[in-house]
C-alpha cells in the first residue's frame, strides 16, 4: 500500500533530529538505509520500507475512483485522537497487515540472498 503508492520512508512526530539525520543518511549510505529499515513494533521510530530505493516514476499515482473512508472503525478513531505515536489500529487494521506483508518481504528477501551466498 505505502510502497505503492510511491513511499519509501517515514518519519512520525514529534521529530527527533538525531534520528531523522540517521533515517536521511540512508539517502546516500546503503548500510544506513539496511540499518533504518522497518521492523515489526518499531513503526514509531521511522525508517525506510526497503533496502534500495525504487524508481520514483514506477509509483501508481492513478485515483482509484473509491470515496475516502466515511466510517472509520473505533480503534482508528481512538489512534487518531491520540497524540501517543504508538497507539495503533486494530490488530487486523490495513496499516497492520501492510507492515506485516512489508516485513515478511524482507526477510524472504534477506533469507534468498543468504541462500544465494551459501551456493
Amino acid at each position: 500500500m505505502y510502497v505503492d503508492s510511491g513511499f519509501d520512508g517515514w518519519i512520525l512526530k514529534p521529530i527527533s533530529f538525531q534520528r531523522l539525520s540517521e533515517i536521511m543518511n540512508g539517502i546516500v549510505s546503503n548500510q544506513a538505509r539496511k540499518d533504518n529499515l522497518y521492523k515489526k513494533g518499531n513503526w514509531e521510530r521511522g525508517g525506510w520500507f526497503e533496502e534500495g530505493q525504487r524508481d520514483m516514476f514506477a509509483a501508481n499515482t492513478k485515483p482509484d475512483e473509491q470515496a475516502p473512508m466515511t466510517d472509520p472503525s473505533e480503534g482508528v478513531k481512538v489512534a487518531a485522537a491520540s497524540e501517543d505515536p504508538s497507539v495503533k489500529e486494530e490488530d487486523e487494521s490495513t496499516q497492520t497487515q501492510e507492515q506485516d506483508r512489508m516485513l515478511a518481504n524482507q526477510e524472504n528477501e534477506r533469507k534468498e540472498q543468504g541462500d544465494a551466498q551459501d551456493a
